[in-house]
């Protein structure tokens, strides 16, 4: 009876597998990844984050396939096949790539310097000419597609244990901008909050306003998430609270409700409660 149970179920995993390495949209991908981890625990008492940091609670699941999928699926999506700036199917690479390293983050730290020297040093700090003339024909309400990138990036950086590497550790060549460069010799942290005053690399050459206002709504969440397994210092305690006060609504709603989340859900320390103080004269609070 299990063996005739354990063929679907591998066949299942195998077609979520194919969404996400071959012809799944960018959405399809991320609920293939979302079930294959659902069901790598369903059949656990541990909860997501003990699963996480313990890689021997794997061996206790009733649902391997899932797992091994998933494992193959990070393997695959940090590939040097699949992590190239003219790979059509990047958005989905580095979406699955987080969406596995929620969940399942030792899976993730094989491949975390190669994925980490990639999206810091070709999409972060270099812009895809082919990208710009395209994002250049369209209208200004519109996110391109190497604005979607970019903050694929930003998001499967906020998943990295590393935050404090320094950014120029992990790639190469110097820049002509003095203040880019200057950036390049801090960690992935300052680039966030960098980021998060309006300083995006490329700046507004390379994204319109609309474009670094969503980059700078993931900035500010990226560096709540990296909060829960590293302390803010002082100074970046109180930059990072004002957000609460961000001139553009866009920006300060969606802190306030990732602050809120994360709270309820007890991944950020209570100090963060703080926080919505600030934000009491939200219609949205």
């Amino acid at each position: 009876k299990k063996k005739v149970m354990d063929k679907p179920t591998s066949e299942f995993s195998v077609e979520l597998e194919r969404l996400c390495l071959k012809d799944g949209s960018v959405e399809q991908a991320k609920h293939a990844v979302r079930v294959l981890c659902s069901m790598a625990q369903s059949s656990s008492s541990d909860s997501p984050a003990s699963v996480s940091s313990s890689p021997s609670s794997l061996k206790k699941l009733d649902e391997p396939t899932a797992v091994e999928t998933l494992d193959r699926l990070m393997a695959a999506f940090a590939s040097p096949k699949q992590l190239k700036v003219d790979n059509k199917r990047l958005l989905v690479v580095l979406l699955g790539i987080r969406e596995v390293t929620k969940t399942f983050s030792h899976l993730f730290e094989p491949y975390a310097s190669q994925v980490r020297k990639f999206v810091l040093g070709e999409l972060i700090f270099k812009e895809n000419d082919e990208l710009v003339k395209t994002k250049a024909t369209k209208k200004k309400t519109t996110i391109s597609e190497d604005c979607s990138r970019f903050c694929a990036a930003l998001k499967v950086l906020s998943y990295d244990q590393s935050p404090l590497v320094k950014i120029s550790s992990e790639i190469d060549g110097d820049s002509d901008d003095e203040a880019e460069e200057e950036v390049k010799n801090g960690t992935v942290v300052d680039l966030l909050f960098n980021i998060l005053d309006g300083e995006v690399p490329g700046g507004k050459g390379r994204f319109t306003a609309t474009e670094i206002i969503q980059i700078r709504r993931v900035a500010s969440c990226s560096i709540l998430r990296l909060a829960t397994h590293f302390e803010l210092s002082p100074a970046q305690w109180h930059n990072l609270g004002w957000t609460m006060q961000d001139s553009e609504d866009r920006v300060r709603v969606k802190f306030m409700r990732t602050v809120a989340d994360l709270v309820k859900m007890v991944k950020l320390p209570l100090r963060f409660v703080a926080y919505l103080v600030l934000a009491t004269s939200e219609s949205d609070a």
